[in-house]
């Protein structure tokens, strides 16, 4: 958010001032100060009155208009507010969709956040809808070898394990696992924390325990090699 925010405002320089735009800019501006510090309540208090303002005075098709709802939902979810993240959040993506078009990694990035609000909401098709739409354009983005589709199917697996379709979720997190795996700029230790974190529950769901527990006893020699047999995540294993 911090690198739109500056974006943004490279843009949106050459306005022409108005009452009401000077209004909305100085909410704007508060808000991305009060973000940068990391006083989110008062940046979601100055991009809510930027929202209502804007909703006034720009079209929706506008940098004026997609910035703000884009910035006030994204702070809003870091708040854990979904139900109030979702209006912005959408209008920002018809925003985003009518100024760029479909296929930019903005527009497929805020599909995702879209995705994670409707699943906070436990509004699960509409989640996964938007995921696969999202991946979609990131394999045409970035192209079907790339680590950000892989991070965007295993995404996917995270929905269909929480919502108990075990089989999807094993195939889909397969496929997002073995691009993640080839790309030499992925971490390593982020890939094997997406297969400790996400195999054995899968499997467990499947019937498949002899592997749940092959997955774990794996995981605890990473964690033993790595972090020592007092790290949190080694009890956790244990107990599981």
């Amino acid at each position: 958010l911090h690198t739109f925010l500056a974006i943004c405002f490279s843009i949106l320089a050459f306005s022409q001032p108005s009452e009401d735009y000077n209004a909305w800019q100085t909410y704007f501006q508060n808000g991305t100060n009060y973000y940068n510090y990391q006083e989110l309540d008062k940046a979601a208090n100055a991009f809510n009155n930027a929202f209502n303002i804007a909703e006034e005075i720009f079209e929706v098709a506008s940098n004026e208009f997609m910035s703000t709802a884009y910035s006030y939902a994204v702070i809003l979810v870091q708040l854990e507010q979904n139900d109030l993240a979702q209006e912005p959040m959408e209008k920002a993506i018809i925003g985003l969709k009518a100024l760029y078009g479909e296929t930019n990694e903005q527009y497929a990035g805020a599909l995702t956040i879209l995705a994670n609000i409707y699943i906070a909401k436990k509004d699960y098709k509409l989640a996964e809808a938007k995921y696969i739409e999202s991946n979609d354009l990131l394999k045409i983005v970035y192209g079907e070898d790339h680590m950000m589709y892989g991070i965007g199917l295993t995404n996917l697996a995270g929905l269909y394990r929480e919502t108990g379709n075990f089989k999807k979720a094993l195939n889909t997190l397969n496929e997002g696992l073995d691009i993640l795996k080839n790309d030499p700029y992925f971490d390593k230790g982020s890939y094997n924390n997406l297969r400790y974190n996400n195999l054995p529950s899968i499997y467990q769901g499947l019937g498949r325990l002899e592997d749940a527990l092959e997955i774990e006893k794996e995981s605890l020699d990473y964690i033993e090699r790595n972090y020592g047999v007092f790290n949190s995540n080694y009890a956790n294993i244990l107990t599981s």
